[in-house]
Parts: structure tokens; C-alpha cells; sequence
């Protein structure tokens, strides 16, 4: 504790466990917010075998405060239903069973 009095003519640190300068810390927050690149990656990913029924779009996937837009597609998700609803029919038994687009 200073006394509550500023303490001034401190050198930039150099050690891991040296004390940062308020000089030190105003320029480190300006580099983070002019130069740094984001850390996520955004990849859509499909599994072998598979269709994707969304789309991930960056700038570059690597710029800071960038925007991902994600989307899916509308038609794509109405094919599978309509796949998926024609797999899903089974006939049990033996008597005799119609099926056409009208039922």
C-alpha cells in the first residue's frame, strides 16, 4: 500500500512475475482490440454418407469480430421428410394394401 499516492517512473516488465505498467497494459488491450485474429474455426461439417442440410458462411473464418451466417435450407429439410415418410411405411399381414399419391 503507497498511501493511496500514484505510484510513477515504473519500467516496462520483463520477468513473468514482474508487475505491468499501466503503459504496458493500455497498449496490450489496444493490440487485442486492432490486430488479433479470432480462435474459433466454423466448419460445416458432413459425415460420410451424408447430406448437409445447413450451410456455415464466414469472411475468412479466421477475422476478428466476424460474422458466421448459418443457414438451412428449406427444401433440403422438406426432402428428407418426404424421404423419410416413404421409408417409414410397412405393410404388415396379407391382405391387400393400396398406396398411391392419393392416400
Amino acid at each position: 500500500n503507497a498511501g493511496g499516492k500514484e505510484i510513477k517512473g515504473i519500467a516496462d516488465a520483463t520477468a513473468a512475475d514482474s508487475a505491468v505498467s499501466k503503459g504496458q497494459m493500455d497498449t496490450a488491450i489496444a493490440n487485442a482490440q486492432t490486430t488479433a485474429t479470432s480462435t474459433e474455426k466454423v466448419v460445416a461439417k458432413t459425415l460420410t454418407g451424408d447430406n448437409n442440410l445447413a450451410t456455415v458462411t464466414g469472411q475468412t473464418g479466421t477475422a476478428k469480430n466476424e460474422t458466421y451466417e448459418v443457414a438451412v435450407s428449406e427444401n433440403a429439410v422438406k426432402a428428407v421428410a418426404v424421404n423419410a415418410a416413404q421409408d417409414a411405411v410397412k405393410v404388415a399381414g396379407t391382405g391387400l394394401a393400396t398406396v398411391s399419391d392419393a392416400t
